[in-house]
Order: C-alpha cells, then structure tokens, then sequence
C-alpha cells in the first residue's frame, strides 16, 4: 500500500462500526466526520495537557529543578475523579 493510500474503506468494513458502535464511529465520510488521531478526542490533549501547563507555569519557571518540582506537583494534584469524568466525555463528545 502507498503512503497516504485509504485503507479498509470499503461498505463491508465500514458496516460492522455500525453495528458495533451504533452510528458512534469516527471515520471520514463515517458518522461522525472528526479525522481520526483529532486531538479532540484525546483527554491528554483536550484537557490534561492544558490542565498542567496552566498549573506549573502559573508563576515564573526560575530553574530546572524548580520545573521537575511543579510538574511532580501538578501531575499529584489532579483529581482522579477529573479524569474520570474527562474518560467518559469522550463518548458523550462524539
């Protein structure tokens, strides 16, 4: 196959999403017409990732050391329930 070639897009490989994910799949000219690495759809990227920049750089980084030190910090101080809530947006997003 040739870089950039679509694969698997034939009715037949394109009917068995539909029936497992009920109209939920993302695919072009699929249901849900979202490319399908978007970064919408991963909670690193559409939630976490911003979560922590905006906690560690909130203040002047001064140093290295002072920078490993808030990320340790930021990453301890997400709420495990947050991120529970953020894996099952993704669903209700798509």
């Amino acid at each position: 196959m040739r870089d950039g070639t679509p694969a698997h897009f034939c009715a037949l490989v394109r009917d068995w999403p539909d029936i497992a994910y009920s109209g939920r799949w993302i695919e072009r000219q699929g249901p849900v017409l979202w490319p399908p690495r978007s970064p919408d759809l991963t909670p690193l990227v559409f939630f976490l990732w911003g979560h922590l920049k905006e906690l560690v750089y909130r203040d002047v980084v001064t140093t290295q050391m002072n920078l490993v030190a808030r990320l340790h910090a930021a990453c301890t101080s997400v709420d495990p329930a947050v991120l529970r809530y953020v894996m099952t947006a993704i669903p209700r997003r798509a």
